[in-house]
């Protein structure tokens, strides 16, 4: 697990690191624009492994490292936010008490506009929920102050052949936030749908909508969807990044709109949106080859699209290259420095290739 964050100046990385004692601890580095190492600081060191998930700014400009820990007299693994300073000088460390579920990977974090922290994990309540017929891995969304101080928490109960698997929170632009990830459905004939699912909260962990959604050319239980990401513009609108996969199908990347009630034409369009056409954008992805890597002067695409455009992004996210593409063309690292670039090539039929590259 590893995540890094930019600001004018610095960029901040996280990772996990293992110590000559076999233990696990985070790691957190602040490097310069040109690379060089400002300072490292370990944290857990003293734990028998930790886990860093997901790295952000908080409101006040410090920075929040959310993870999980492993203790040496139990097999339980248990959340924690910790706050550290630009200095990497901590000002709290929450720790959670809840066990989560086995070989849990996903806690996430987010602050909302009244200041408050929010934490979003899954337990482990088996046999006791399954026997009930319950989901024994509910979302478990814990509230935190400034201070570090648990507020409260919510666990999402739901029955075991209805139940949501979240994989990312997003504040919102008013007291509100959004958790989205997948809804699973059981059907009649004993088969999995999973419906793309977003969950609409006010700060106070109330909810106020919850949609699931589904292209019509990509039914289920054959193709199962996931948002991936989730962005809110200034108008409420929200513009969801679904992924949508089925065995033996290459995958389909899904830019879906829709309004703040997360509906596309309607204030109320129920929990099942099955979407129209004209307010999509469908991308085909495609995973490239580029040659050589590492590369030293240039580098070239090894693909079967018919590729016409061409983006180099940098780990900060900015575009430092592009331009236009044929086959027999070679892509120059000029002006690049050494360092892992990511590239987008963009086809004559709106197929999208994703590759990365390491410039020497």
């Amino acid at each position: 697990q590893s995540s890094f964050i930019v600001d004018d100046d610095f960029i901040y990385t996280v990772y996990v690191n293992t110590a000559t004692e076999g233990n696990k601890y985070i790691e957190l580095n602040k490097i310069d624009i040109d690379g060089n190492q400002i300072w490292q600081k370990q944290y857990y060191d003293d734990i028998r492994s930790s886990y860093a998930y997901d790295l952000n700014f908080s409101d006040d400009g410090n920075i929040i490292i959310c993870g999980s820990n492993i203790y040496e007299d139990s097999n339980n693994r248990l959340t924690f936010l910790l706050k550290v300073d630009l200095d990497g000088k901590v000002l709290w460390d929450h720790r959670n008490t809840e066990p989560l579920r086995a070989n849990n990977s996903f806690i996430w974090h987010t602050q909302l506009s009244n200041g408050e922290h929010v934490q979003l994990t899954e337990l482990d309540r088996f046999p006791h929920f399954w026997f009930n017929g319950l989901n024994s891995e509910p979302p478990y969304l814990i509230w935190i102050n400034d201070n570090g101080k648990e507020v409260k928490n919510k666990m999402i109960i739901t029955p075991d052949l209805h139940k949501p698997f979240y994989r990312g929170i997003e504040g919102g632009r008013g007291d509100y936030f959004f958790a989205h990830g997948s809804f699973e459905v059981a059907n009649e004939d004993g088969d999995r749908e999973k419906y793309a699912h977003v969950l609409k909260l006010d700060n106070e962990g109330d909810t106020l909508w919850t949609k699931n959604y589904r292209h019509p050319d990509y039914d289920v239980p054959k193709w199962k969807y996931l948002v991936k990401d989730l962005q809110e513009d200034e108008n409420g609108d929200i513009t969801m990044l679904i992924d949508i996969k089925a065995i033996d199908e290459n995958d389909v990347a899904w830019l879906l709109k829709v309004n703040e009630h997360g509906c596309q034409d309607t204030e109320d369009c129920g929990e099942l949106v099955i979407t129209s056409i004209p307010e999509q954008k469908l991308i085909k992805t495609e995973q490239l080859t580029l040659y050589p890597n590492p590369a030293k002067n240039q580098f070239s695409i090894l693909s079967d699209i018919n590729i016409i455009h061409y983006q180099v992004v940098d780990v900060t996210g900015s575009i430092v290259k592009a331009g236009e593409y044929n086959l027999s063309k070679h892509i120059s690292t000029s002006g690049l420095g050494p360092g892992i670039y990511a590239l987008k090539a963009y086809g004559a039929d709106g197929t999208v290739g994703i590759g990365k590259v390491v410039v020497e």
